[in-house]
């Protein structure tokens, strides 16, 4: 046999061998395309049949994302309130200056009571000798 008809057969045997490998390759893909296409329909049955139920859960889920919105608005205000609250020192300070100012009125209306009664008995004392 010559060694071109010998080239000629392993070529023919390696295209032919080539199209086996790629027919195989796009059988196995046929099958995981009909695979897909039935998980797809079941899928498509399990929405269809869940519709009512997935709808809920949908606007349960809208409902809390909305209360979570509004308590994290909460906490915000919340936060900023405590943030311009007076400190201890402040709230201390504050009162001992209160304290000390109704002490001093006290301690003056004391006084004036004091300086009153002194007025009124010598006032008494003048409309006697009158």
């Amino acid at each position: 046999m010559e060694s071109w008809i010998v080239s000629v057969a392993i070529a023919l045997v390696g295209v032919v061998s080539v199209f086996a490998v790629m027919r195989a390759n796009v059988n196995s893909l046929n099958e995981e395309n009909k695979e897909q296409a039935k998980k797809l329909e079941q899928l498509e049955k399990f929405r269809n049949e869940n519709e009512p139920v997935i709808a809920h859960l949908s606007k349960v889920e809208g409902l809390m994302f909305t209360k979570i919105d509004l308590h994290s608005e909460l906490l915000t205000a919340l936060k900023e309130q405590v943030g311009q609250a007076p400190s201890m020192k402040e709230v201390r300070d504050e009162f001992v200056t209160k304290e000390l100012f109704l002490q001093m009125q006290k301690h003056m209306d004391e006084k004036f009571d004091h300086l009153d009664r002194g007025l009124g008995k010598i006032l008494d004392k003048l409309e006697e000798k009158r």
